[in-house]
């Protein structure tokens, strides 16, 4: 497809997509070879980005976080990494914690127990249907901070089968995320951000320089004895990778 038909094609979809939310407005951002539809869902900010080229899907919104931080991506190829006692470089390696089937949290302690957390104080409704729907429409990341919510696609908008169904479907799931992460009673947005690597020593004291940053509570883990998995047990455990029950 030429860039003279790839142009239209986006804005095109951009216009379909427009009249069901509010206040849609397409701007053609050329420097970047992008083409964005803002607009409001339910009063809530957002954008849809498309980079034109590639055809990439990168909806986003602003939204108030009283939860937590989510951090979760969706790869069926990646595979689960261990930590090998002999590795002199193992503790510098990052976690990947699965949730479901190819969906994990991956990052140092703090990062994986925030989004744990933070799944966990979700209505478990919702965080049931959140994981499903991010298999089911292909999501390659969603990401929740402070202020902001956003999500990726694995198929681009030239592969999606009815594109815009298919990013419908991904923004009223954004929103209805965005509205259960604003019912918390944290002040995320007054929090320190401080990023902590290691540990400090002073005269040879090894010291936590955590006073005044909010730690999130750990999260009990358990490996899968045939593929090795990491994950969170559950009430009926069974790895999410392989379906193998929890052994011992």
């Amino acid at each position: 497809m030429e860039d003279e038909e790839r142009w239209p094609l986006c804005e095109a979809l951009l216009a379909d997509i427009a009249p069901h939310l509010e206040n849609g407005k397409i701007k053609k951002l050329p420097d970047d070879d992008e083409i964005e539809l803002r607009a409001r869902i339910g009063g809530t900010p957002l954008k849809i980005n498309f980079e034109v080229d590639m055809g990439w899907v990168r909806p986003e919104m602003k939204i108030t976080n009283r939860t937590g931080d989510l951090d979760l991506e969706r790869d069926h190829e990646k595979i689960p990494q261990d930590r090998d006692p002999d590795d002199d470089w193992a503790d510098e390696d990052e976690l990947r914690v699965f949730v479901a089937k190819g969906i994990f949290v991956e990052g140092d302690e703090p990062d994986v127990n925030g989004t744990l957390g933070t799944l966990a104080a979700l209505p478990s409704e919702l965080s049931q249907r959140l994981l499903a729907e991010m298999e089911r429409l292909r999501m390659s990341r969603l990401y929740a901070f402070s202020d902001s919510l956003s999500v990726g696609f694995q198929p681009n908008n030239y592969e999606m089968a009815d594109p815009v169904q298919h990013i419908l479907d991904g923004l009223r799931l954004m929103k209805e995320l965005a509205d259960a992460l604003a019912k918390g009673d944290r002040d995320m947005a007054s929090e320190p951000n401080v990023i902590i690597r290691g540990h400090v020593e002073i005269d040879g004291q090894r010291v936590e320089p955590t006073q005044g940053i909010p730690q999130a509570a750990a999260i009990g883990r358990v490996k899968c004895a045939y593929c090795s998995t990491l994950f969170v047990s559950a009430a009926e455990p069974r790895c999410p990778n392989c379906g193998a029950p929890l052994t011992g």
